[in-house]
């Protein structure tokens, strides 16, 4: 006997059977391809941030200042310490700078700021580093500044009526 040739059309049908079939894991597998890399973007390159210098100091400072701005928003007392410590950790000498703010800054819905506050402050140390970022959250009424060798900062926020001032670095 003799087996007959496929027609053009079952041919045609077994590529397209294929092409899906490859097409659909070509699919699955840049899902998790996808999923892999976002996993260790997360687990690996976040962490790191502080090495690749996407955080410094006046940025992980500004961190704190919102963090302490928001519990003494929430609270019923007058002031708050925010105790500070620079991200190369205790055994070095830094200085903390605030420059005075000379506006409120305001925010909108969204977390766009209107204006600027004129504000700025700068940590130095092993990850130095400046930022205003924490006008969207304390007010600096007068400069500060401080150096400090193995200890900690101390940072004194004041609720005056709706404000939250920076008033004292020790």
């Amino acid at each position: 006997m003799k087996a007959e040739a496929p027609s053009a059309s079952h041919s045609l049908e077994n590529l397209m059977v294929r092409f899906r079939h490859n097409t659909q894991n070509f699919s699955l597998v840049f899902r998790h391809t996808s999923l892999l890399i976002s996993m260790l973007v997360g687990v690996v390159i976040l962490p790191g941030c502080t090495a690749l210098s996407l955080v410094d100091n006046g940025t992980h400072l500004a961190f704190a200042l919102e963090r302490g701005a928001v519990e003494l928003r929430n609270s019923n007392q007058s002031d708050l310490v925010v105790h500070y410590t620079p991200l190369g950790g205790l055994g070095e000498t830094y200085q903390v700078s605030m420059r005075h703010s000379r506006e409120v800054v305001r925010v909108d819905a969204f977390g766009n700021t209107l204006n600027q506050g004129g504000g700025y402050l700068t940590v130095s140390g092993l990850h130095r580093g400046g930022t205003s970022y924490h006008e969207r959250f304390v007010f600096t009424p007068r400069d500060l500044k401080i150096v400090k060798t193995n200890e900690a900062t101390e940072v004194v926020l004041h609720k005056t009526g709706d404000r939250i001032d920076v008033v004292e670095l020790r």
